[in-house]
């Protein structure tokens, strides 16, 4: 008897998997209940080992979250990557589907490319992430370190799932290795999972001789780095943390990188067309949805921008907080409220944006040309503003970004300080990004750059440029929230540069170009920040369903066959 009710075509698959989380911790054939035919899934590989000498951090496993996975039956075979011993690459995680293979890539070693990327020995750079070119990226690259001859030497940390590696820091003998890399937060997706939900944690990097320290552990499993003789940490088991890596020899080892993991959401699904004798087959099987969860649900990825802030006098304004969530879940029949926030006008903070309870904020404002605080300081906001200052006083201090703190990626950096000769011309610091701080003080060289940080890039997510939803033009395009850049009053200097996604520019004493509307850049020159944004991608079975308001946010088709709401005012969605 046909199973899909006489209907000539594809046979549809029903999955009743009421929502249960499973987590995965050793290589195994995992029996689910009876029902499910779909899930989501979390895939963490092993974290790669720390490295030895005074060596890099090992970088965490590559950390992917993959939505609608089919099963022929309502069993997986799953392997769970081990981690790395000393300096060597943790192992792939893997999951089988219906269609194959799923799989994220083991951690790198030192200086090695993996998930993410290990840290980088002595002088020398971290390994890149991302090994096995998956979008959104798996992993981030691991940090550099530094040397002082005859002095003293740190290595970078591991790159985590969340954020980069830190570089080595310390400009005396007293060098400290980089931070692993922070991990990624799955729990608002996957609630219940082991560690909180925190994985792929990068692994500090080690540092030698007199005074100097080892690089911090990421959060999400890395394992800190250590100085002189001391064995490096391990990175946790089953979170594909990075190991730390160990210190001069003596030491007997660098740590071990953390096992992987996996995590399975069981799907309530229920596709296509159905004859009334294939729901009755389905009920009787156990496979058909019980309503518990509609059968319309869907997950998607969806990026959050605040408003820019506004520039001072001097301060270039700080971007709007740029946050960007993977594989959230959407139900059927609810109406989801979204806020867009405005770029503040001049030395005005940037509006908050709002989607499904998550807020981006609105960056900081520039610091004034005064002597007073708090008005020459640059504001605190998703991004800070650059600081102020007038000829005769202290210079203004750039606003901190992050703030309200977002973990474990932070929504924005710090705002540069402003800067003065005392006699003849200040200069505004330029806004801080969503991906590097602004520049500025404290030098008082009329050269000196004042541009404002670097935006985040978006095309991982939603696409390669160019793209009817990315605002800004030219080289920028599908970045956001870049900072504005600071004013100067010298003759014959030049205005810092917008950071890269939509911050405003100072190209001469009293000439700017404004943010960019809708990118979340930090405005310059008193001028408003650019507006904020969200972009929805929409998984092409689900776009049917779904609706905007008001008319000025739109659908639009994207090449692989999804479908992204480009979000510009205040209004709704609607999932029916």
């Amino acid at each position: 008897m046909a199973t899909n009710g006489g209907i000539i075509g594809k046979s549809n698959k029903a999955s009743f998997g009421k929502d249960k989380i499973t987590a995965i911790t050793s290589t195994s054939t995992t029996t689910l209940q009876p029902g499910t035919r779909a899930v989501n899934a979390v895939i963490v590989a092993g974290g790669a080992g720390g490295g030895t000498d005074q060596g890099g951090g090992g970088g965490a496993g590559g950390l992917r979250t993959v939505c609608s996975i089919s099963l022929t039956t309502n069993s997986i075979p799953v392997t769970i990557g081990a981690g790395g011993i000393a300096k060597a690459d943790g192992n792939d995680s893997i999951l089988v589907g219906m269609c194959g293979p799923v799989e994220s890539s083991g951690g790198g070693g030192q200086t090695l490319p993996g998930g993410s990327g290990g840290g980088g020995y002595a002088a020398g750079s971290g390994g890149t992430g991302n090994k096995g070119c998956y979008s959104p990226p798996e992993g981030n690259t691991g940090g550099s370190g530094g040397i002082i001859p005859g002095c003293s030497q740190a290595s970078g940390g591991g790159g985590g799932a969340g954020s980069v590696g830190g570089n080595s820091s310390g400009t005396s003998c007293a060098k400290v290795g980089g931070a692993g890399g922070s991990g990624s937060d799955v729990s608002p997706s996957f609630p219940g999972a082991p560690n909180s939900g925190l994985y792929a944690g990068g692994g500090g990097g080690a540092a030698g001789g007199p005074g100097t320290s080892g690089g911090a552990a990421g959060p999400g499993g890395g394992g800190a780095g250590t100085t002189c003789s001391s064995v490096g940490n391990a990175g946790t088991v089953n979170t594909g943390g990075g190991g730390g890596a160990a210190g001069n020899p003596p030491a007997p080892s660098s740590g071990t990188g953390g096992s992987g993991i996996v995590v399975v959401k069981e799907l309530n699904k229920a596709s296509g067309m159905w004859s009334m004798q294939s729901q009755f087959q389905n009920q009787g099987a156990g496979t058909w949805p019980d309503g518990t969860v509609s059968v319309g649900n869907f997950n998607a990825d969806f990026l959050v921008v605040a408003g820019g802030g506004g520039g001072g006098q001097r301060g270039g304004g700080g971007a709007g907080g740029y946050r960007l969530f993977a594989c959230q879940p959407f139900t059927a029949w609810t109406t989801y409220p979204v806020t867009v926030g405005g770029g503040g006008g001049g030395s005005a903070k940037g509006e908050d944006s709002v989607f499904k309870g998550n807020t981006s904020a609105g960056g900081g404002y520039g610091g004034a040309f005064s002597s007073s605080s708090p008005v020459k300081d640059g504001g605190p906001g998703g991004s800070g503003g650059g600081g102020g200052g007038n000829l005769i006083a202290s210079i203004g201090a750039g606003g901190p970004g992050n703030d309200p703190a977002t973990s474990p990626v932070a929504q924005g950096y710090d705002g540069a300080p402003g800067l003065t000769d005392q006699g003849s011309f200040t200069f505004g610091g330029g806004g801080g990004g969503a991906a590097a701080v602004g520049l500025g003080g404290p030098s008082t060289c009329i050269s000196s750059p004042n541009a404002g940080g670097a935006g985040t890039s978006s095309i991982p997510t939603f696409g390669a440029a160019p793209q009817p939803y990315y605002p800004v033009p030219g080289p920028g395009e599908g970045y956001f929230s870049g900072g504005g850049g600071g004013f100067q009053d010298a003759a014959g200097g030049s205005g810092g540069l917008g950071g890269i996604g939509g911050g405003g520019t100072n190209i001469t004493c009293g000439t700017v170009t404004t943010a960019v509307a809708n990118s979340g850049g930090g405005g310059a020159g008193g001028q408003s920040g650019g507006s904020g944004i969200v972009l929805i991608k929409i998984p092409a079975a689900a776009a049917p369903g779904v609706s905007l308001t008001p008319g000025c946010n739109t659908l639009v088709a994207h090449p692989d066959g999804s479908t992204v709401a480009h979000i510009i005012k205040t209004g709704t969605v609607v999932v029916e």
